[in-house]
This record gives C-alpha cells, structure tokens and sequence, in this order.
C-alpha cells in the first residue's frame, strides 16, 4: 500500500521529537512492505536525524498512486482514502496497527 504522510502528523512536541511511538509504527509499516513518502520540508534537523538512524526514508512514488493519507488534526492521526476518515489514533503504534490489520467484520444470513 502506498501511504503519503504530511509533516504534521511526524512533529512532535518539541524539535527534538517526533509524534509519539512515530519511529515504531513507521518502522512497522515499512517492515510489512507498505511504501510511505513524505516531504520532510517541516521537521526540525533533530527529527530529520531520527529520521535516518532508523533506516526510515521516503519512498518515491507517484502522488496518483496514494492509496491512504496520514494528517494530525487536534491531537489525533487520520488515515483517510479517497477523503474519507478511515482510521483515527492518538499515537503511531495504534494507528499503524489498524492500518496493517484492520478490523474485519462478518455477517451471517440464513
């Protein structure tokens, strides 16, 4: 799957930090072959260094083949598809999760 992450959504609460348990979930989806890219413009050199001393890049690939994006809005992580709220977490591991192992449902008709 191809994920777009905005820098919002990798910032911590200081320059120093990154969003909290953002280098595990990263490292998880990356581990489970998800791509993700993400423009790095808006993090602090700190966070870049985290960055990389987990082995954690961007992916080049084209914009159009983005399957799920990630923004922060109030304190929470949104994974949203075609614009629609998919998954919304207070932390990257929770959300990382829910992405490489949504929730399944199943009904049964007689």
């Amino acid at each position: 799957m191809n994920i777009r992450i905005s820098d919002e959504a990798l910032t911590g609460t200081t320059d120093n930090l990154l969003w909290q348990g953002a280098l595990y979930g990263l490292k998880y989806l990356q581990q489970l072959d998800h791509q993700i890219t993400f423009e790095g413009q808006a993090l602090s050199e700190g966070q870049r260094r985290l960055l990389v001393n987990e082995k954690i890049t961007s992916d080049p690939f084209d914009l159009e083949s983005v399957e799920l994006s990630v923004h922060a809005e109030k304190n929470q992580l949104i994974a949203s598809a075609d614009g629609e709220e998919l998954i919304a977490a207070d932390n990257w591991i929770t959300l990382s999760r829910q992405i490489c192992f949504p929730n399944r449902t199943a009904s049964c008709r007689r």
